[in-house]
């Protein structure tokens, strides 16, 4: 086998980046460059509007393109794709849904018309929850999850798929739940619930207005249903013509099925067993376990917040304003992570994260330690337990700006676009089991009437952290910058995960005598 060559220092690169203050429009890079590539190697882009490609492949379309991608900055794509950026928040509602229901349970947990409606009398005369009602309230709708998923994974790939912001969701929750805190009848919980059924309407009448994956149209040969779709989200600049406009998505068409046609090359199967054969394989550990390492790092803390705040010996009052500010900083974690994921590779954040979030639980179970000088769980609390509520603080900003938002990058990027949705099923749903057996664990190490904790559990959460950042460091690569032919090619020679980002894609000396057949480490 021929290694892959570095990448090489481009001057052209640098070139266009000197040329770029003085153009005054992002399209010039996107649209004008490439037309004028694509126009001397296609017949016409009336000839894509069949159930066949019967345009040329060309690799100078391909080089223009990928180029393109390349050269494109954040802001020239926010202003090259805001249809597809306006129909992605939109859809996102569906992740606000989920976000509200995940934290609404837990939170009810901390609440005393809940608990004293459903929970049993203590000898200190509060009530409580036990950690089997919690465990199976919680765990109710991930079980429900599992065979939903599988089922979408392949009603997916027939009829076509659109998909969906956590923390939007989770932080709406919290305000409900903050409201009604001081409400102490049946209704401090009968509100919130009833609160989460205003969004399926809106999402219903969204999805159905929404355009269908290009992706999936072309693995259906449906070529000018793909270039439909990709024009309803794309926007044309004012400075290109509609010729140029059309050249242009037929070039993002042209990559887009040599990607589809090598990845059939390499595996010619889209069933759930497909995705353990070959290069496949590998994708398949990396996307269930970049899923898998949420749970590992103790992100169970922050769903478990307000009932963590309490045991910690934080009055529920303030356990609720705690979770509160948790989740405002969770978005604005989120925000971070925008500016994050455009200056650092998503292996450089999602090992980072991991490290801090690892230091953050283990200084929690420390400070756990430390004696308290009360002894009953809801009196005043002291500098000690306000500082484990700060370190909770600290690991839900760092989160939301690392492991949480970067997973759904990863996770979209990994699985090859044959095989994106059933990979994804499978690796939600590997999170979703272990949410269950986290779920079964949490509530007995936090509840005082089962194993009683509290927070020393961060013990735990860092020694399981400690496994998901040696698994990251061996197995994880960097996708930054890559195109998904990129990815296809460099999986299917299996370049070793550290050496990602390091390696260019497209070496023809290197691709002969490969077979991609090889799993690199």
């Amino acid at each position: 086998m021929t290694p892959i060559t570095p990448k090489p220092h481009d001057d052209s690169v640098h070139a266009n980046d000197e040329k770029q203050p003085q153009q005054s429009h992002s399209e010039t890079i996107t649209s004008a460059s490439i037309s004028k590539t694509i126009s001397s190697t296609l017949p016409s882009a009336s000839k894509c509007d069949s159930a066949t490609p019967i345009f040329p492949r060309s690799a100078s379309v391909a080089e223009a393109t990928i180029n393109a991608e390349h050269s494109m900055t954040l802001h020239q794509g926010i202003r090259q794709f805001p249809k597809a950026i306006a129909w992605s928040v939109v859809i996102s509602l569906t992740l606000v849904m989920e976000g509200y229901s995940t934290i609404l349970v837990p939170n009810l947990f901390a609440m005393d018309p809940f608990r004293r409606r459903f929970g049993d009398l203590l000898p200190n005369g509060s009530y409580e929850i036990s950690a089997n009602w919690q465990t199976a309230l919680v765990n109710g709708g991930l079980a429900g999850q599992i065979l939903g998923l599988f089922v979408t994974g392949t009603v997916a790939e027939r009829i076509g798929w659109v998909n969906a912001c956590w923390v939007l969701g989770q932080l709406i929750a919290s305000i409900v739940m903050r409201g009604m805190i001081s409400d102490m009848t049946e209704w401090s919980y009968r509100i919130p619930f009833g609160l989460q059924w205003i969004f399926p309407l809106p999402i219903l009448v969204a999805v159905c207005f929404a355009p269908e994956s290009p992706w999936w149209f072309i693995r259906q040969n449906r070529f000018a249903d793909a270039k439909a779709s990709l024009h309803r989200l794309r926007t044309k600049p004012k400075s290109v013509s509609d010729v140029e406009f059309d050249l242009v998505l037929v070039g993002t068409m042209e990559g887009m099925i040599e990607t589809n046609d090598r990845e059939q090359r390499m595996q010619t199967g889209t069933s759930y067993k497909d995705c353990f054969k070959g290069v496949d394989r590998r994708r398949t550990e990396i996307t269930c376990m970049v899923w898998i390492i949420q749970i590992l790092c103790g992100s169970t803390f922050m769903g478990f917040s307000t009932y963590f705040y309490e045991q910690a010996g934080i009055a529920s009052s303030h356990a609720f304003t705690l979770s509160l500010a948790q989740f405002a900083l969770g978005l604005l974690g989120v925000i971070i992570s925008w500016a994050l994921m455009s200056h650092f590779g998503r292996r450089t954040l999602y090992l980072s994260g991991q490290t801090l979030t690892c230091l953050f639980v283990l200084l929690i179970g420390i400070l756990a330690c430390i004696p308290q000088p009360h002894t009953n769980t809801t009196s005043t609390f002291t500098p000690l337990n306000w500082s484990i509520a700060a370190l909770l603080l600290a690991f839900t900003l760092t989160y939301d700006a690392t492991l949480g938002p970067i997973c759904y990058a990863l996770v979209s990027e990994m699985p090859s676009t044959r095989l994106r949705s059933k990979t994804i099923v499978l690796a939600r749903n590997c999170y979703n089991v272990g949410g269950i057996v986290t779920n079964v664990i949490t509530p007995r190490m936090l509840n005082p009437t089962a194993w009683g904790w509290g927070a020393k559990t961060g013990f735990f959460w860092a020694g399981t952290s400690v496994l998901g950042l040696g698994w990251s460091f061996w197995r994880l690569p960097e996708p930054k910058g890559r195109t998904f032919g990129e990815l296809d090619e460099l999986f299917e020679r299996g370049v070793a995960a550290r050496e990602f980002g390091g390696w260019a894609a497209g070496d023809k000396s290197s691709v002969e005598g490969e077979g991609g057949v090889k799993e690199g480490v």
